[in-house]
């Protein structure tokens, strides 16, 4: 009996080991560049599992009195826990000003070609009463009578000023409306082949000229791997997923080190919103996450998810990023079902 507890012991043991040193790639993510094992880049989404793992471990090493495994458990759950909060963050934040900003940010996902949900999705952000939103993946659809989606929703919304940017060979792109006069947009990226671009509008506000950013970033596209008709196995669903890894990360690099580039020349107080398609704990959300305020980072609560994927489950890939000068007062992930992703409202103190 004592040779099979050594030998139990021993493959636990093993075990762990290998999980840890997952853990810790996913815990390094961020300061792994993307063309080093691009794979790597996803492992912070599997964290809660990883984190589950690791904990049942520790409870195992802590009835088996193994001091040491023990210890090394407590440290990875801390490890573990530091990326789960860039997600998770139980604690509730009061709120100890009232905002003077409303801005709300949401991949709308074309509307699901759907005029109706167009016009839901219209009312339920005015509803919101925001001051500014910035939408991607948005559709300049034919909405019956001879209107098309950007002027329908102005009128809906209640908001004069509005700028589409999109390469005339489409009709998606990015939008931003505004209660406040745009004077010029900059725009940040436009490739060919991708509905995927970025923009920076300058409003005219009561307070000075305040810049907007409305980006989406490349996707993995992964609902396009889980179809059910389509039957993978797991070699070629781990061989497609990864190609896309290193066909996406190298494009989602090249738009980020734009935005940053655009955000450091940009003169005036400033807002990056949207959807960058990358999870908290990665490399390309790090670069950004390190110089201007992440709106839930610095007020959020609760569950920061933005795309639901199993359940309650979901990741974080939608955010709001602002300078110094407008300081995150409220975050709400408002959890709709007109699009795939939830949209984000942040209100600001400026």
């Amino acid at each position: 009996m004592g040779r099979i507890k050594k030998l139990v012991f021993g493959i636990m043991v093993l075990l762990f080991i290998a999980l840890l040193l997952v853990s810790l790639a996913a815990i390094l993510t961020p300061y792994i560049p993307v063309t080093w094992m691009p794979g790597i880049q996803i492992l912070p989404m599997i964290m809660p599992i990883l984190t589950g793992l690791v904990l049942i471990f520790t409870v195992y090493f802590l009835r088996q009195k193994q001091v040491k495994w023990l210890v090394t458990g407590i440290i990875a759950l801390i490890g573990c826990g530091w990326v789960l909060s860039k997600e998770i963050r139980p604690l509730p934040v009061e709120e100890l000003e009232e905002p003077n900003l409303h801005v709300i940010s949401y991949n709308v996902a074309t509307f699901r070609f759907d005029a109706s949900n167009a016009q839901r999705i219209a009312n339920y952000l005015r509803s919101r009463n925001p001051d500014v939103i910035a939408l991607q993946e948005f559709r300049n659809q034919d909405m019956g009578n001879g209107q098309r989606a950007l002027k329908f929703l102005a009128r809906a919304l209640d908001m004069p000023y509005y700028r589409f940017e999109h390469r005339r060979e489409n009709i998606h792109g990015v939008v931003i409306f505004s209660k406040f006069p745009i004077e010029k947009v900059d725009i940040l990226y436009m490739p060919a082949g991708e509905i995927n671009s970025g923009v920076i509008a300058t409003l005219q506000t009561p307070k000075g000229p305040l810049g907007v950013g409305s980006v989406h970033l490349s996707s993995y596209r992964l609902s396009s791997l889980i179809r059910p008709d389509i039957v993978y196995n797991k070699r070629e669903f781990a061989r497609d997923f990864y190609d896309r890894t290193e066909e996406v990360l190298p494009m989602q690099q090249e738009k980020m080190d734009l935005i940053l580039a655009g955000a450091e020349a940009y003169p005036h107080p400033l807002i990056i919103a949207g959807d960058f398609n990358a999870i908290p704990n990665s490399r390309i959300i790090h670069q950004i996450a390190s110089q201007y305020q992440d709106s839930f980072m610095k007020v959020g609560s609760g569950l920061g998810w933005t795309y639901p994927l199993l359940g309650p489950l979901g990741i974080r890939i939608d955010y709001q990023f602002s300078t110094e000068e407008i300081t995150p007062i409220t975050h709400r992930v408002l959890r709709t079902e007109y699009s795939d992703h939830f949209p984000i409202e942040v209100g600001y103190k400026w």
